[in-house]
Formats: structure tokens, C-alpha cells, sequence
């Protein structure tokens, strides 16, 4: 059953204000008790374990999303799919846990971070088995905003109830994590009023790790192209995403690939591509386009993509224009031609990929670039704004500015998303 339009964006903007509220309530408190050398030592670990986290989701939520929500009406397709799901996630995690284990032993430092190191990476168990996108898929945001509500009214009395001193840092790291993934464990259950989970080994590998891993490396390779320097992606073979990488080559990227892993690098001016085209796998995805226009805007010489399996996927072209690009859109074609001076302003996120773009586009503006309805984002990519900021982006969440000419239409602040320094 379809939900409550209005009520699904109130609860989701509702969890999100929490995400942003939490934080400011307990962090005063905590650095008071911990002081700033533990506090430090807290939020090193957890960083560090941002990085295997991130190896272990693998993009799998977007794509569950994508191809969960044909299925809906039908529970056992659903379970089938829901379980291979799953199973690629759970195998992920085993993996990222023996790459952190691996990099612990062979780091001095990291081994005198092992308690800390071990309790924050439980995120990485926890994010697992909840299977957010299930809920998402049935657009259950009541459920996940008042579940994750109850858990950090929960995980706030634990603070103060049993963090009193400076060598508490670990019991607040255990409190951390289960603020924000502790719920996890209500969703197992939970997701069988929609299907039934299990683990098997019986995953069509090649039909869902392609455009999984297709959509979560041409993002970031898209993110370097975009604003400038340097990236590593390990564990997707470039051949999956090479007519992203071709293009990227061919506008003045330093693409290097080898084996599993590739480094893109941009440090000079970006040429434009041309006329690039979408097509069925293994020709340039359709989830890509978009991604790559933002990297495009950036050229010194004309490109434009035709998408020819997605027709209305161009829903960026209005904000990169806003952002001053000089970006076109006719029918299924988006031209992009030189000159655009990308500067900060404030956006609308249109779709998921859209909206990715624009956040691309942002990292390469000047000034601040503030992207309202980031839902649509999150929808798509768990934990977004940390994996760019784990890359050096200045990315964070924030009340949306006012905006003067819009029409009031509620007293809530709503949430955004801002690139660039802080204002």
C-alpha cells in the first residue's frame, strides 16, 4: 500500500533532524567528561571504521532499492531477491572485518586502538543485518524515524548514566554505536511482515554485483573528476565501469588502472567529451549519465549525453544551471557547453542521481552550494556525506537557509545538505 506522501517526507525529515540533533546535545557533554585527547581517540577508531563500513555496503542499498521495489507486490520473488541480498552483504561484511583485522595487525598504531577499534566496527555487523532498504522499499519512514527516536532517547540516558569520568571513552563508544545501529537488530525481525530472509549461497553473482559495484565506483571516480585530486577505489574491476573511466581518460583524467583496484587523478582543466551515449551493460550505464555530466561542466570544450534507455533522466539540468553552468536539456539529450563559472547556491535534489550529481557539481563550485530534499540522496547512498568527507570533502548536514520568496508552509526547519566552507 502506497503511504502518506506528506507523512513519509515529515518522518524523513524528521530522522533526519534527529541525526543532527542528537549529536549537539550529547557532544557537549561527552568532551566535557572524556576531554578532547579521548574524545580524539573515539572518533579516530570510529573513521577508520568508516572506511570498511563502506567496503561492506558496496552500494548493495541503492541497488536493493532500485530492484526490491519491482518485487512489492510479490512476496516470494521478493524473498528470493531479499536473500541474496542479503547473503552479498553478509559475505562483504566477512570480508571488510578480515581487512580490518589484517591492517590492525600490521599497523603499531592501530593495534593501540583495538578496544576501540573492535566496538565501533560492530556498525559494520549491525548495518548488515538491518536491511534498511527493505523499509525503504515499502516506505516505512514512521517505523524507522520513531524506532530510531526510541534508540537515541535510550542511548542519551545511558550517557549520563554511565559516563562519569575520562576513562569511560569506551563504554562511550558502545553507546555511540548503538545509537546508531542498535535498532538494527528490530529490523531482522521486522522485515518478515514483508519477506522471508535467509542466507544463500545460491546468488547470481553476475546479475547484481555488476550494476551494484558499477553505480558505487562511477560515483566516486565521478567525485574526483569533478572537484580536483586524487582517488583509489579497491575491490571493483574497472572493466565493469570502463566506459566511465574510457571518458573520464579522455577529458584529461589520470586513470590507472591495475588488477582489481584503479587511481583516478585530476590536477589540471578537464576537455570535453563530446557526444557521449547511454546503452544496455557494457556500454556507459544509464545511472552514470548524470555523474558524468557533473564532472563535465568542469571542461573547456563541449559535451552532451543522450540517454537512450531513461527518458527523463536530466532532472539536474536545472540546477546545474543554477549553479552557472551553461547546460541544456532537449528530450533525452543534456548539452553542456564551456564558460559556466560554477558558483554556490542553493539546489533542489530531483531524483537520486540527480541529486548526486548536484552534490558533485557543489565539490566543484566556489563558495557554499546547499542542496535541499537530500532524501533523495539518502535513499540511494547510505552514509553519503561521510564517505566525501572521508575523501577530503567539506560536506555537511544543516538547517536549510530561509527562503524569503518561498511560501511558508511550516514552522519545522528542514535539512540540506552543505558543500563548501562553512558560512
Amino acid at each position: 500500500m502506497k503511504k502518506s506522501m506528506s507523512l513519509n517526507a515529515v518522518m524523513n525529515a524528521l530522522k533526519t533532524l534527529m541525526g543532527v540533533i542528537f549529536p549537539l546535545i550529547t557532544f557537549p557533554y561527552a568532551s566535557n567528561v572524556l576531554q578532547v585527547e579521548n574524545l580524539g581517540k573515539v572518533n579516530f577508531a570510529n573513521s577508520v571504521c568508516g572506511y570498511f563500513l563502506l567496503f561492506a555496503g558496496l552500494g548493495i542499498s541503492s541497488y536493493a532499492v532500485r530492484e526490491g521495489s519491482k518485487y512489492v507486490n510479490d512476496r516470494e520473488k521478493l524473498s528470493a531477491f531479499s536473500s541474496e541480498m542479503f547473503s552479498i552483504n553478509m559475505i562483504t561484511t566477512v570480508i571488510a572485518y578480515l581487512a580490518l583485522f589484517v591492517t590492525m595487525l600490521r599497523s603499531a598504531k592501530l593495534r593501540g586502538y583495538t578496544d576501540l577499534l573492535l566496538i565501533m566496527s560492530l556498525q559494520i555487523f549491525f548495518t548488515t543485518i538491518g536491511t534498511e532498504w527493505i523499509f525503504t522499499i515499502f516506505e516505512e519512514y514512521t517505523y524507522i524515524t520513531v524506532r530510531g527516536m526510541i534508540f537515541q532517547i535510550l542511548s542519551f540516558a545511558a550517557l549520563f548514566l554511565f559516563v562519569k569520568n575520562q576513562s569511560d571513552y569506551c563504554i562511550y563508544a558502545g553507546i555511540s554505536v548503538f545509537a546508531s545501529v542498535g535498532s538494527n537488530v528490530l529490523n531482522y525481525f521486522r522485515a518478515r511482515r514483508y519477506c522471508a530472509i535467509h542466507f544463500t549461497w545460491k546468488v547470481d553473482w553476475k546479475t547484481h554485483l555488476k550494476p551494484i559495484m558499477i553505480i558505487f565506483a562511477s560515483t566516486l571516480a565521478c567525485a574526483a573528476a569533478a572537484a580536483g585530486g586524487r582517488v583509489e577505489l579497491t575491490g571493483c574491476p574497472p572493466a565493469l565501469y570502463a566506459p566511465v573511466l574510457e571518458i573520464l581518460g579522455q577529458m584529461g583524467c589520470r586513470v590507472e588502472p591495475a588488477g582489481d583496484t584503479v587511481r583516478i587523478s585530476r590536477f589540471g582543466r578537464l576537455h570535453g567529451a563530446g557526444r557521449v551515449f547511454t546503452g544496455a551493460y557494457p556500454a556507459l550505464a544509464t545511472d552514470a549519465a548524470p555523474l558524468l555530466a557533473a564532472a563535465m561542466l568542469c571542461a573547456d570544450s563541449e559535451s552532451s549525453i543522450e540517454d537512450v534507455i531513461f527518458e527523463r533522466r536530466f532532472g539536474c539540468a536545472e540546477g546545474f544551471c543554477r549553479l552557472g553552468a551553461q547546460a541544456g536539456k532537449a528530450g533525452r539529450v543534456l548539452t553542456i557547453a564551456p564558460g559556466g563559472l560554477l558558483r554556490g547556491t542553493v539546489v533542489e535534489a530531483p531524483d537520486l542521481r540527480g541529486g548526486a550529481a548536484l552534490v558533485l557539481a557543489g565539490l566543484a563550485a566556489r563558495g557554499t552550494t546547499v542542496i535541499t530534499h537530500p532524501a533523495h540522496i539518502d535513499r540511494g547512498y547510505a552514509g553519503f556525506t561521510e564517505i566525501l568527507a572521508g575523501l577530503g570533502a567539506q560536506i555537511r548536514r544543516e538547517s536549510a537557509p530561509e527562503n524569503g520568496s518561498a511560501k511558508k508552509t511550516s514552522a519545522k526547519k528542514q535539512i540540506c545538505l552543505a558543500i563548501g566552507a562553512k558560512r
